[in-house]
Protein backbone atom coordinates (compact mmCIF):
# COMPACT_ATOMS: atom_id res chain seq x y z
CA UNK A 1 0.00 0.00 0.00
CA UNK A 2 1.25 3.67 -0.78
CA UNK A 3 2.03 5.62 1.84
CA UNK A 4 1.38 8.89 0.11
CA UNK A 5 4.46 11.20 0.81
CA UNK A 6 4.74 13.74 -1.34
CA UNK A 7 8.70 14.99 -1.46
CA UNK A 8 9.04 18.58 -2.46
CA UNK A 9 12.78 20.38 -2.77
CA UNK A 10 12.53 23.97 -2.94
CA UNK A 11 15.00 25.99 -4.61
CA UNK A 12 16.51 28.26 -1.93
CA UNK A 13 16.03 31.63 -4.12
CA UNK A 14 13.21 30.31 -5.88
CA UNK A 15 10.94 29.22 -2.93
CA UNK A 16 12.71 32.75 -0.56
CA UNK A 17 14.70 30.43 1.83
CA UNK A 18 14.30 32.58 5.02
CA UNK A 19 18.41 31.31 5.53
CA UNK A 20 19.70 31.92 1.87
CA UNK A 21 17.16 34.13 -0.25
CA UNK A 22 18.81 37.36 -1.06
CA UNK A 23 16.52 39.78 -3.19
CA UNK A 24 18.03 40.69 -6.55
CA UNK A 25 19.21 44.22 -7.10
CA UNK A 26 17.28 44.69 -9.97
CA UNK A 27 13.26 44.25 -10.69
CA UNK A 28 12.82 43.91 -7.30
CA UNK A 29 9.31 44.18 -7.94
CA UNK A 30 9.16 41.51 -10.44
CA UNK A 31 10.72 39.07 -8.62
CA UNK A 32 8.89 39.91 -5.05
CA UNK A 33 5.71 39.16 -6.83
CA UNK A 34 7.14 35.80 -8.25
CA UNK A 35 8.60 34.95 -5.15
CA UNK A 36 5.03 35.53 -3.82
CA UNK A 37 3.44 33.54 -6.18
CA UNK A 38 5.86 30.45 -5.48
CA UNK A 39 4.91 30.52 -2.14
CA UNK A 40 1.19 30.74 -2.33
CA UNK A 41 1.58 27.82 -4.99
CA UNK A 42 3.27 25.44 -2.63
CA UNK A 43 0.39 26.36 0.02
CA UNK A 44 -2.41 25.34 -2.58
CA UNK A 45 -0.19 22.23 -3.23
CA UNK A 46 -0.05 21.20 0.04
CA UNK A 47 -3.28 22.17 0.72
CA UNK A 48 -4.68 19.70 -2.52
CA UNK A 49 -2.41 17.11 -1.38
CA UNK A 50 -3.36 16.79 2.10
CA UNK A 51 -6.94 16.94 1.27
CA UNK A 52 -6.26 13.65 -0.53
CA UNK A 53 -4.44 12.17 2.11
CA UNK A 54 -1.02 13.10 1.09
CA UNK A 55 1.43 14.71 3.72
CA UNK A 56 3.67 16.73 1.58
CA UNK A 57 7.06 17.08 2.95
CA UNK A 58 9.31 20.25 1.71
CA UNK A 59 12.85 20.72 2.55
CA UNK A 60 15.18 23.04 1.45
CA UNK A 61 17.85 23.25 -1.57
CA UNK A 62 20.59 24.17 1.48
CA UNK A 63 19.53 20.89 3.44
CA UNK A 64 20.34 18.31 0.58
CA UNK A 65 23.08 20.31 -0.13
CA UNK A 66 24.61 20.42 3.29
CA UNK A 67 23.72 16.67 4.13
CA UNK A 68 21.84 14.57 1.71
CA UNK A 69 22.20 11.02 3.49
CA UNK A 70 20.24 13.46 6.96
CA UNK A 71 17.50 14.08 4.36
CA UNK A 72 16.84 11.05 2.80
CA UNK A 73 17.04 9.14 6.12
CA UNK A 74 14.23 11.60 7.14
CA UNK A 75 11.83 10.99 4.36
CA UNK A 76 12.56 6.75 5.10
CA UNK A 77 11.30 7.68 8.02
CA UNK A 78 8.22 9.37 7.44
CA UNK A 79 7.29 6.77 4.60
CA UNK A 80 7.54 3.78 7.15
CA UNK A 81 5.51 5.74 9.72
CA UNK A 82 3.18 6.45 6.94
CA UNK A 83 3.07 3.04 6.13
CA UNK A 84 2.50 1.59 9.54
CA UNK A 85 0.11 4.12 10.28
CA UNK A 86 -2.32 1.95 6.87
Amino acid sequence: MSSKVAVFVDGCFWHACPVHYQAPKTRAEFWNEKRQRNRARDEAVNAQLIARGWIPLRVWEHDVKADVEAVACHIAELVRERSRER
